[in-house]
């Protein structure tokens, strides 16, 4: 997928194997020219039972790692539904 801010196609990593948010060897996607995490790049917290985002697709559901740095939620744990694809400013607490 393509970067939100920079338009410009995001790069495949890996969650490291320290990560302390249950997250290790998770596959995701970043930009790096942005150095922003795009979106995870598994299934994890998405069924079609979530609720819609404003692309009409089910989001995902995901929770505020234990250090959370700034953004909309700050609570670490906290679960929110956010666009899976990452195609909409799609947010809500859960």
């Amino acid at each position: 997928p393509d970067c939100r801010r920079c338009g410009r196609p995001t790069i495949f990593r890996h969650v490291g194997t320290n990560n302390p948010n249950g997250n290790a060897l998770r596959p995701y996607y970043a930009c790096s020219p942005c150095n922003t995490f795009l979106t995870w790049a598994d299934q994890r917290g998405i069924s079609a039972e979530n609720v819609r985002c404003h692309c009409d697709e089910p989001s995902r559901q995901d929770r505020v790692g234990k250090y959370p740095r700034g953004g909309k939620l700050l609570r670490p744990g906290a679960l929110f539904w956010t666009c899976w694809q990452k195609q909409c400013d799609f947010f809500a607490h859960v």
